[in-house]
């Protein structure tokens, strides 16, 4: 969330070259949005919406974000002010972040509008070319069933208590497992990945242009963080991912969720804020997002706690 993803030197490190599954032209029935989405800003996936009648504007999908966001051009172009002087506060894989509450009256996806959502707005990103608008966060995407059809590059909402639509119910899937702790009022979702056959608890989030793995991982996969101690990690790198233990990338990676198995990966090895944040620093535990699984067709249930992935075309 919110920057932390967005240097170049990271992404230039991954590999992507997925197969999808085309789905049936009648899999948008029943949606309530169903509206393009883009590959961009660093491997991340994005969608266009309009607030108060104005717009498009470019957000990302982010299951890792409590709020829905837009930074401080976005804020002007709309004449929007604080509703409050109290901060909002944000959460995400780098923390909690203090932001102005800000109302918006309605926020439209295609034919979709909510209407009096509270959001935060932020301070311009460093490197604003490397950011979008905004982020669409959980406050919004918890309320649908998402469904990202790859073929088509189309992403579509279903109303959440209508469960799976076909086709999607015939995908494979995995759990989703809901996890709360008690500094952060909001669900993170997690599912159970493989790396070479290491088991590892792993956060479900579709901000990450990057697959990361922390340590106690890297240690089942028979890597020593002693033999990395003198790596020279850049500055920039080790300020997002940290600076207790070396930062490289291992590549040629199987990696599995659920019957789905993809092979020649790469994963980023660090002991990223995210794992002592999450209280995940002391066992295998990684971050899975748009960098495995953006060739992917993906249906998030949140209702029954799913993540469906479309079978691979053999």
């Amino acid at each position: 969330m919110i920057e932390r993803l967005a240097l170049r030197s990271l992404y230039a490190l991954l590999i992507a070259s997925l197969t999808a599954l085309a789905v049936p032209a009648d899999a948008q029935a029943g949606s309530l949005v169903d509206q393009p989405y883009g590959i961009g800003y660093s491997d991340r996936l994005t969608t266009k919406i309009f607030i108060n009648g104005q717009g498009p504007f470019d957000f990302l999908l982010d299951t890792a974000s409590s709020r829905t966001i837009i930074y401080d051009h976005v804020r002007a172009q709309l004449g929007l002010t604080a509703i409050s002087n109290e901060p909002l506060s944000v959460y995400g894989i780098t923390g909690a972040v203090s932001a102005v509450p800000v109302r918006l009256a309605e926020l439209r996806l295609s034919d979709e509008t909510l209407h009096g959502l509270t959001i935060a707005a932020l301070p311009e990103p460093a490197s604003k070319e490397a950011e979008p608008d905004g982020i669409l966060g959980l406050d919004v995407l918890q309320r649908y069933f998402v469904v990202i059809d790859r073929p088509a590059r189309r992403l579509r909402l279903f109303a959440r208590a209508a469960g799976a639509p076909e086709p999607y119910r015939s995908w494979p899937h995995v759990a989703l497992q809901p996890e709360r702790l008690p500094r952060f009022p909001f669900d993170f979702w997690y599912f159970q990945a493989q790396f070479d056959g290491a088991g590892a608890h792993t956060l479900f989030d579709l901000g990450a242009g990057i697959t990361i793995m922390n340590w106690e991982t890297a240690n089942r996969l028979g890597m020593r963080q002693r033999a990395f101690a003198h790596t020279q990690t850049p500055d920039e790198v080790q300020d997002v991912l940290g600076r207790r233990a070396p930062v490289i990338a291992l590549g040629s990676l199987s990696i599995e969720i659920g019957d789905r198995v993809w092979h020649d990966r790469t994963a980023i090895i660090a002991d990223a804020p995210v794992f002592d944040m999450l209280n995940l620093a002391d066992r295998p535990a990684a971050m899975i997002g748009p960098g495995l699984l953006k060739s992917e067709s993906l249906a998030i249930d949140f209702e029954n706690r799913r993540l469906y992935i479309a079978p691979a075309i053999e």
